[in-house]
């Protein structure tokens, strides 16, 4: 009697009378070929069909949420833009420690427009002998005006020198360099002082003799020296003549540092 198998005929004895023929053999089901790698790692199964949208539309959404958030704060900021456009910027807080403490005006005979150079006044008090006098104590200011390579010493004190009709002396005394462009100093007519750089000046009194090149004396009445004194006058102007004609004016300011020389020195001054 034959018999199928797995889809095979096979051939066998025939059954036995009174006895029940033979099950056929359990064939086990052989399993599906499985896509799964090697090393037992899970595998996502394969999508088909049409890609899923959400991730895209999220990234949409947030990159519109963005703009919209710039924009807003661009119109918000838009009309105070303009009006800072419009408004004059405040001007920028002067640089105090930049200031000029002396500067040189020059002009000449024709008029023309005037020069002018910037420099520095130290001023000091210091203990110096004059000549065959006695020493005592100067309030002394040392001017430099770099781009004419000028230095002027300049010195004042009380009178020692009963032959002058003064109750103090300033002195005056100027350095210039070997080809300096207007020559020499050949005159300073006396000194006048102001309340600031630009202020409008008054005359000091006195007589102004000149000494030797370059060097000058001014002699102040006990009213023109007590003036000099005086804090509200923060600037004083020496004219000058140079040898060829020009005329200028240097500036000098006593500020803090001068006014606290002028006090250490009345501190020993005779009253």
């Amino acid at each position: 009697m034959a018999r199928e198998t797995a889809g095979e005929v096979v051939a066998g004895p025939p059954p036995v009378a009174g006895q029940r023929p033979p099950a056929p053999p359990v064939v086990p089901p052989q399993a599906a070929p499985s896509s799964a790698p090697a090393d037992g790692s899970r595998q996502r199964p394969a999508i088909h069909g049409r890609p899923r949208a959400r991730g895209g539309f999220a990234t949409l959404l947030i990159g519109a949420g963005i703009v919209g958030v710039v924009a807003m704060i661009f119109i918000w900021q838009w009309p105070h833009t303009q009006q800072q456009a419009r408004s004059p910027s405040a001007p920028a807080p002067a640089d105090v420690s930049s200031s000029p403490t002396a500067v040189l005006n020059e002009t000449d005979p024709i008029g023309r427009q005037a020069k002018r150079f910037v420099g520095s006044a130290i001023w000091h008090a210091d203990a110096a002998a004059r000549g065959e006098q006695p020493a005592v104590r100067d309030v002394r200011a040392d001017i430099t005006i770099p781009d004419l390579g000028m230095t002027v010493t300049w010195k004042m004190a009380p009178n020692t020198d009963k032959t002058l009709p003064a109750s103090h002396t300033i002195d005056i005394e100027f350095k210039l360099p070997p080809k300096f462009p207007n020559g020499a100093i050949a005159n300073v007519s006396g000194m006048l002082m102001k309340s600031s750089e630009l202020g409008g000046a008054s005359p000091l009194g006195g007589q102004t003799v000149k000494v030797a090149n370059s060097y000058f004396l001014v002699g102040l009445a006990a009213d023109d020296a007590g003036r000099m004194l005086q804090l509200n006058w923060d600037w004083f102007d020496i004219p000058i003549v140079y040898t060829n004609g020009v005329r200028a004016a240097l500036s000098v300011k006593k500020g803090t540092n001068g006014n606290l020389a002028f006090i250490e020195a009345l501190t020993a001054w005779p009253k």
